[in-house]
């Protein structure tokens, strides 16, 4: 997994790590998720919000991914103690959002731009 850190809009760090099994499947958080489900055609780009339901940052974040057009999977960590297990987890910082793409790439924060060179990556054929 690639971890991008950002903080007020600002790329700070990029650096890679490699989580074991290469999925979440077996701590996969569902009480307290919203799908928001959009077609397209975005080569299976699967982007699951961890955040929860007052943070504005967090409706930013869906809404950047919603415009072009993502499958979204929202968890709610207040609400969701599993969820909020999985988080912390994979994040150690503190704060929403936490977005995971893909089971893979990791940003902690709401940037824009750290979304947007993770999945213009992907998109340049880098398989998920």
């Amino acid at each position: 997994m690639k971890r991008i850190f950002s903080g007020t809009g600002l790329l700070l760090l990029l650096c890679g790590l490699v989580f074991a099994g290469g999925s979440l499947a077996a701590s996969d958080p569902a009480a307290g998720q919203t799908a928001v489900e959009s077609a397209g055609d975005q080569q299976d780009i699967k982007v699951e919000i961890f955040g929860t339901s007052w943070c504005p940052y967090c409706r930013k974040a869906t809404k950047f991914f919603q415009d072009r057009g993502l499958t979204i999977v929202e968890y709610d960590i207040e609400r969701d103690h599993q969820a909020a297990a999985v988080k912390n987890r994979l994040d150690r910082q503190r704060g929403v959002p936490f977005i995971l793409i893909n089971r893979k790439y990791a940003i902690h924060g709401y940037s824009p731009e750290g979304y947007e060179m993770i999945l213009k990556k992907i998109r340049e054929g880098e398989s998920s």
